[in-house]
């Protein structure tokens, strides 16, 4: 598949193929890489769709900032022929400061922290609520979710959320 990912690359106007690589396959693989003339790469998140088709990945769920590669991604499996999962993207928590994604990679409250101040099904219950799945923060596990589980009830408005140092608090409305 990666052969034929860096064939159909190599049709695409100012396109340059540098790299083609499966993490699945071999961890030291360069990742994808497609230069074009603005010197654009084409990063793992195009990778991914040689190692989804591998593994027979029917469902990608995801935040919404990655809403916009979901074209391109459709183009290139529909070019190399490989099946089309199902995309869903999600809301966002943002950080109430910065109003930024709350993640650790842009310096939000990390696991561990999180860990300290939460036992898993209370944690579980906060991001339930900000998802919209619980009208109220209360402890629960995974599993009593699924059940009633309903996509329409996960909210599709980002929600911003503050971090108190000892608390994640979910800014309502």
């Amino acid at each position: 598949i990666a052969s034929d990912m860096a064939r159909v690359l190599r049709q695409l106007p100012g396109v340059e193929v540098a790299a083609i690589g499966s993490r699945t396959h071999d961890k030291a693989a360069a990742f994808a890489a497609a230069v074009g003339a603005e010197g654009a790469t084409l990063h793992e998140g195009y990778e991914s769709l040689v190692d989804d088709a591998s593994l027979g990945v029917t469902h990608v769920v995801r935040g919404r900032d990655l809403a916009p590669s979901t074209a391109t991604q459709l183009a290139l499996q529909r070019l190399l022929g490989l099946p089309e999962p199902i995309y869903r993207h999600h809301a966002l928590l943002l950080e109430e400061h910065e109003g930024g994604k709350l993640a650790k990679l842009h310096g939000a409250v990390g696991a561990d922290e999180l860990k300290g101040m939460y036992s898993p099904t209370e944690l579980v219950g906060v991001l339930a609520h900000a998802a919209g799945l619980r009208e109220a923060i209360s402890p629960c596990a995974p599993r009593d979710l699924v059940a009633d589980f309903d996509w329409r009830r996960v909210t599709t408005e980002d929600r911003v959320m503050r971090w108190t140092g000892e608390r994640l608090c979910v800014r309502d409305g």
